[in-house]
C-alpha cells in the first residue's frame, strides 16, 4: 500500500479474475471486469493530507466517469451449480463426520477394553492379596499353636525334671539309709561273733 493512498492495496498490481464458461475449454475462459479504473481514479482524486486547499474538480469528473464505465460481472454461479456444490460439500462433510464418529467409537471401545482389563487385573490382585492375608493368618495361627505346644512341652519337661530330682533325692536318702543299715547289720554280726 502506498503511503499517500487511502485505499487498501491500491498500490499492488491486480490480476484479472477468470471464470470458466460452461461447455467450453480452458482457452475460452472469460475475464471479469475489475474495479481497477475506479481504484486508480480514487487514488488520483485523493487529496494530500498535508495540503487541504488542493482539490481538483477534474479528478472528481474522472471518478464519476469511471464509475459510469464500471460494468457488473456478466457471469454468476447458477442455482444448479450452487446446489451441486452444496450437495458435494455435504457429502464430504457427512463422510468426514462418519469417519470421525467411527474413530471416536473405536477409541471408546479401546478405552472400555482397557478399563475392563484393568478392573479384572485389580480384582485378581485383590483376590491374591486376600489369599495371602488368609495364608498369613493361618501361618500365624499355626505359629501360635506350635508356640503353645512348645510351652506345654517345656512345662512337661520341667515337671519330669522335677520328678527326676525328687526320685534322685529319694534314691539318695534310700542309699544313705541302706548304708546305715548295712553298717548297723555288720556291727551286729561282728558283735555276735566276737
Amino acid at each position: 500500500m502506498s503511503p499517500l493512498s487511502p485505499i487498501p492495496f491500491s498500490g499492488t498490481p491486480r490480476r484479472k479474475i477468470l471464470t470458466p464458461v460452461r461447455t467450453t475449454t480452458q482457452s475460452n475462459l472469460q475475464s471479469f471486469p475489475t474495479a481497477s479504473k475506479i481504484r486508480q481514479s480514487l487514488a488520483q482524486s485523493s487529496y494530500n493530507p498535508s495540503d487541504l486547499s488542493v482539490y481538483n474538480r477534474e479528478d472528481e469528473t474522472n471518478s464519476l466517469s469511471a464509475l459510469e464505465e464500471y460494468v457488473p460481472p456478466k457471469y454468476i454461479v447458477a442455482h444448479e451449480d450452487m446446489k451441486e456444490l452444496t450437495n458435494n460439500f455435504m457429502k464430504q462433510f457427512d463422510s468426514i463426520l462418519k469417519e470421525w464418529c467411527e474413530l471416536a467409537k473405536d477409541k471408546n471401545l479401546k478405552s472400555e477394553k482397557q478399563t475392563s482389563s484393568l478392573q479384572e487385573r485389580h480384582k485378581k490382585l485383590e483376590t491374591d492379596l486376600a489369599s495371602i492375608k488368609l495364608q498369613s493368618s493361618d501361618l500365624s495361627k499355626q505359629h501360635n499353636i506350635e508356640k503353645s505346644q512348645q510351652e506345654d512341652l517345656a512345662s512337661v519337661v520341667a515337671e519330669i525334671n522335677k520328678q527326676n530330682d525328687e526320685i534322685f533325692s529319694s534314691i539318695s536318702r534310700l542309699s544313705t539309709r541302706k548304708d546305715a543299715l548295712d553298717k548297723k547289720l555288720l556291727h551286729k554280726v561282728n558283735g555276735t561273733f566276737f
